[in-house]
């Protein structure tokens, strides 16, 4: 949900809105997304490729500048298997290494 500030009556919100983005996990049980996709938020949900179960989440940092956004979620349900791929990956020794992190 997002609400964009009046300018003109601070006092006011305009009408809250939803949207949708993408974004990827990272180690240290992060997710990067845009900033145009939490910008004004009120409150996040995350939920990962081919699951319909949704998750809090919290905005850790964002740059509007490079229109990167941080997110964390606390939830242990949603990084279990993630932390399976980055076992796999920390795994991979020799030749090409493939990023084996599980899309948001």
């Amino acid at each position: 949900m997002a609400a964009s500030p009046n300018w003109f009556m601070p006092w006011q919100t305009k009408q809250q809105r939803e949207s949708t983005g993408s974004g990827f996990i990272v180690e240290g049980n992060r997710i990067i997304t845009n900033a145009h996709c939490v910008a004004d938020q009120a409150h996040v949900m995350v939920r990962k490729h081919g699951d319909p179960k949704k998750y809090s989440a919290k905005v850790v940092a964002v740059g509007h500048e490079c229109d990167l956004a941080l997110l964390t979620t606390d939830s242990e349900e949603f990084w279990e298997v993630c932390r399976l791929c980055t076992r796999a990956w920390t795994r991979m020794r020799a030749g090409v290494l493939i990023d084996m992190h599980a899309p948001v």
